[in-house]
């Protein structure tokens, strides 16, 4: 009679990395042996077949298991929702209370990430109901995961509402509801958490800082920013690296460029989300051949830009208007083959401001069944920008936020704020202006009141003007604009007084572009 292998030495191999070929002989040994009504075997089978993305296999191993226990359906609809296979996920969810197995925590908090993943927030509220009668509502892992979904989903609401229903709150708890607000654009909310934890004995951790940090993204909360990176610097969290990197981030939102530069320059090897966080700084604040700058400089340190950089050095490039720099870029994207990535072939187009091909190529790559994400949004928007596509842009603009449940962020009403300028509705991209959660961006009101002077408002651009030397004093395009609407409306005196204002503070316009 020929022996099997032991039970024993079953799990040892299920648990090391096996090939595609060892997982179908590992399947192939259970079919044939006692073994294979041993559950941690099964699993790591299981797990082996979704690690090499044969859920066919997997399937049919799965259909085989006559008892089937609650831990092998959490893996296959685990594995179904990393896949991105959410049908199949929530059909197997479905068969699962339909056999009469009981969902536990991770059941739940699986599938709710799964529907954060598909930007899908009446699958979350739908699945809050069973939660809700499951009695797992005040669980910490099932909390956590609804707490997560409805706030990344911009249902910060929600979000507070479980966090309120939690018996028991620990430090992950408080962490997700701080940075739900951070991305939310709550900073009130998320301030005013961050002093109740602490006010309720709660220590915080780094991870706390970044979520409160994130909740900064004006140059008006700079001293609170200020504040939190005095927090970091007292508990020792500013040597820890993601921390670093968000202290970046959270400076260059706010504006305040040379604080982020300083703290750049301290990480003894930034990473690529690091220099990413610094140059779409740079570029949002549209100091844009900085930002180049910076790009080649990542270049030069070996790091290889990823596809979000690479779309946000293009954003530049076409903010400045720049064909040679974009032309270069376009060439070191087609040396390094990423011109087949959606995100970065939608900024290439938007650089070249050939808005219905983006168009164009954004619906055929919803036709292919890819998902868009924030980039995306920002890329076509930019090439509608640049072709003066009003209708089309508002549609998109639109459907980020309603279709795909996407929050908008600086980039994108800086956009939106354009197009209506530029098409003299000056009215509407204030009313739009009066949206944006947070008090807004240095270039958002740039961009409106470059639009004031396109139309001759110049009583209204003289307001925005002067707001926005308190929020960037050292900008100064936004004293030569004033001086030129003076000049349109011949006021000599006042434009002959914004000119030796430029003067006596040394300001100086210099134009140039980086090569790449």
């Amino acid at each position: 009679m020929k022996a099997h292998p032991s039970p024993t030495l079953l799990l040892h191999l299920s648990k090391s990395s096996l090939t595609i070929s060892g997982t179908r002989q590992l399947h192939a040994v259970l079919i044939t042996s006692s073994s294979a009504a041993n559950p941690s075997i099964i699993i790591q089978t299981l797990r082996s077949y979704a690690a090499h993305d044969d859920f066919l296999s997997a399937r049919q191993l799965f259909d085989k298991i006559p008892d089937k226990k609650v831990i092998f359906w959490n893996s296959m609809i685990r594995g179904y929702a990393k896949r991105h296979d959410f049908s199949d996920a929530f059909s197997l969810f479905n068969w699962m209370k339909i056999s009469g197995a009981k969902p536990d925590n991770y059941t739940y908090a699986c599938l709710l990430r799964a529907c954060l993943d598909d930007s899908n927030p009446n699958g979350v509220k739908i699945l809050h109901v069973p939660v809700l009668c499951s009695g797992l509502c005040s669980d910490l892992i099932t909390g956590s995961a609804l707490m997560n979904s409805y706030s990344r989903l911009g249902l910060v609401i929600d979000a507070r509402t479980v966090f309120d229903g939690m018996l028991h709150r620990d430090l992950v708890l408080w962490n997700v509801m701080i940075s739900g607000f951070g991305y939310g654009g709550y900073w009130r909310e998320g301030v005013k958490f961050f002093n109740l934890m602490r006010h309720s004995g709660q220590i915080h951790d780094a991870y706390t800082l970044v979520g409160l940090m994130s909740c900064f993204s004006d140059s008006t909360l700079l001293p609170i920013a200020c504040g939190v990176h005095g927090i970091c610097l007292k508990g020792g969290h500013d040597c820890v690296e993601h921390v670093c990197s968000s202290l970046v981030r959270m400076y260059t939102r706010c504006n305040c460029l040379e604080s982020g530069y300083g703290v750049f320059r301290k990480i003894s090897t930034p990473d690529l989300v690091t220099w990413s966080a610094l140059i779409s700084g740079f570029s949002q604040s549209g100091k844009c051949k900085e930002a180049l700058d910076l790009f080649k400089e990542t270049i030069c340190s070996g790091k290889k830009p990823d596809a979000i950089l690479l779309a946000s050095v293009l954003s530049a490039c076409a903010l400045m208007a720049a064909a040679r720099p974009c032309k270069e870029l376009h060439g070191y994207i087609f040396r390094t083959e990423m011109c087949s990535n959606i995100s970065v072939s939608c900024a290439l187009i938007g650089s070249h401001g050939l808005g219905k091909r983006a168009l164009d190529l954004f619906e055929e790559m919803l036709q292919e069944g890819f998902r868009p994400d924030q980039a995306t949004f920002s890329a076509v928007l930019c090439a509608c920008c640049h072709s003066g596509l009003l209708k089309e842009g508002w549609t998109l603009f639109r459907r980020m936020k309603e279709d795909y449940s996407i929050v908008a962020q600086v980039e994108h009403y800086l956009y939106m704020v354009k197009l209506l300028a530029n098409d003299g509705q000056l009215k509407e991209a204030y009313d739009l202006i009066q949206t944006i959660p947070i008090c807004p961006d240095p270039g958002v009101l740039g961009a409106f009141l470059w639009g004031c002077s396109y139309n001759g408002y110049s009583d209204l651009g003289e307001a925005i003007a002067h707001r926005l030397f308190k929020l960037d004093p050292g900008k100064t395009a936004y004293r030569v604009i004033l001086s030129n609407m003076y000049a349109a409306a011949k006021k000599w005196g006042d434009a002959i007084l914004m000119r030796d204002d430029i003067l006596r503070k040394g300001l100086q316009k210099t134009p140039g572009f980086s090569w790449i």
